[in-house]
């Protein structure tokens, strides 16, 4: 059987123009994160996500415990949004800790 790869058959890479690269000096609050070290770059994101934290703690939707062998430990992400009003000016910083769900 000849996979695309042994034939050497591939799809081309697309490059995207980042904000990043485009003006250095740009505001990165103005962006959705797509990893936690940019988002730990700008104060109104690190906010978003302390009042998460806090949310979640105050409700005790969770506790942090030690883990052992007896428990599978569940990963998470932050994922992070912008609320944005009718005229496109941005709203609030939303930050959602969420648990990666496969075993």
């Amino acid at each position: 059987m000849v996979t695309r790869g042994k034939a050497k058959i591939f799809k081309p890479k697309v490059w995207l123009a980042s904000i990043y690269s485009d003006n250095p000096s740009s505001d990165l609050s103005l962006v959705e994160p797509t990893n936690i070290t940019d988002a730990l770059s700008s104060l109104a994101w690190k906010s978003a996500m302390k009042s998460k934290y806090l949310a979640l703690h105050g409700l005790n939707t969770w506790t942090l415990i030690p883990s052992s062998s007896d428990y599978n430990v569940v990963g998470c992400k932050w994922v992070f949004r912008l609320r944005k009003s009718v005229d496109g000016s941005v709203q609030r910083h939303k930050a959602h800790l969420v648990a990666k769900g496969f075993i």
